[in-house]
């Protein structure tokens, strides 16, 4: 980098009173090498809510004590972020650390964990706003039936012709399993409504926002810290893992196996409300997406057809892979809960069967005397 170029970043590192001997550029990040260590220098331009989100982030995280994030530090004005009056940019600094060699699959067990963390040290209760969930409820149910309305009468249009386009013909052969997800959508929507009339207190935590094993770094020790909470915000914690999960199933072939074991780590962690889950089932399994590519395909000729069918193709392996996702672990909860039934029942059984025979001995052993 030419000296011209450096020159914000010298203005910049000087209210860290960091004199910098060499600078490399790796895009919004730039790698310090100074007498006092090696930082990572984070370009970024934030709005005022983006800003709030962020210092609340930082500082609520350093109050609860948790350690598994890569510190930001103070400049010698008391701030955690300097802004170039030149551009408009603002900075943060952080300690570089060299990202250890970790496999892939213990990057995302890790991920999960470390998300857990966050959201339950920083967790906070508020009042239920019941006429809130009752709009959200009827609205999320009418949009439902719109969607399978659409797609009934799309199918209609669909067999009716001789020859199928290749989009309609892919459409035409997931019809009924875009159907059947709806319906297990519209479940989860519903069982969550009911959960939320008993429930009094609601809880919302910081969220990372942009949850990915990219923004986990691991020491020379192997321990793990996230970084890039410049997305971050305050609300339920399932919204940070809506993100993943939807990332983390879009993808192809889909590991619905990890997946699920990925959720499973997070709940040894932090274990989510019935409501919570439901509404996080809710939001996987509605077709939305389709419904608007869909749309698309209807009104916008200026796509081409090939497009829209990887488009499609791309959704329908997601929306695939959230169902049979959904599905595994209501599976699994619902044989939890007829085992601990069993044991319950097994329990009362052999009370109820001991208490039994001790009145036997105790009538035997009167009538002996």
């Amino acid at each position: 980098m030419s000296q011209q170029t450096l020159e914000p970043y010298f203005k910049v590192l000087k209210k860290y009173r960091l004199e910098p001997d060499y600078i490399e550029d790796y895009g919004k990040i730039k790698k310090v090498y100074t007498k006092q260590g090696i930082f990572a220098l984070k370009q970024v331009r934030y709005t005022d809510e983006q800003r709030n989100q962020f210092m609340l982030a930082v500082k609520s995280l350093h109050a609860k004590g948790y350690r598994h994030v890569v510190p930001i530090y103070f400049s010698s004005d008391g701030s955690h972020l300097q802004i170039d009056q030149s551009n408009g940019s603002e900075y943060y600094l952080m300690p570089w650390i060299e990202s250890g060699q970790v496999r892939a699959d213990e990057r995302f067990v890790d991920l999960m964990r470390e998300a857990a963390r966050i959201h339950k040290v920083t967790e906070a209760t508020g009042k239920v706003n019941h006429s809130y969930f009752q709009h959200f409820y009827e609205k999320s149910k009418s949009n439902i039936d719109k969607r399978k309305l659409d797609y009934e009468r799309f199918i209609e249009k669909c067999e009716k012709k001789i020859y199928m386009s290749p989009f309609e013909l892919l459409y035409s052969t997931h019809f009924v399993q875009l159907m059947r997800t709806e319906d297990l959508a519209l479940n989860s929507l519903e069982d969550w409504y009911e959960e939320t009339k008993e429930k009094n207190k609601d809880r919302i935590s910081i969220c990372h926002g942009n949850l990915s094993p990219n923004h986990l770094l691991y020491d020379e020790s192997g321990h793990s810290y996230l970084f890039n909470f410049d997305r971050t915000f305050t609300a339920s914690p399932i919204y940070d893992l809506l993100y993943f999960f939807r990332n983390a199933l879009y993808r192809y072939p889909q590991k619905v196996a990890d997946a699920t074991e990925w959720y499973r780590e997070y709940g040894q962690h932090h274990q989510l409300t019935d409501d919570e889950r439901l509404l996080l089932f809710y939001y996987l399994t509605q077709t939305d997406k389709i419904h608007r590519i869909i749309h698309q395909y209807q009104t916008d000729s200026s796509i081409s057809e090939k497009n829209m069918v990887v488009k499609l193709q791309r959704s329908i392996w997601r929306i695939q892979a959230a169902h049979t996702f959904v599905t595994q672990i209501n599976a699994s909860i619902q044989q939890e809960k007829n085992e601990n039934l069993f044991g319950e029942e097994n329990e009362s059984y052999d009370v109820e069967g001991n208490a039994d025979n001790a009145g036997d001995e105790d009538i035997g052993g009167s009538t002996g005397n």
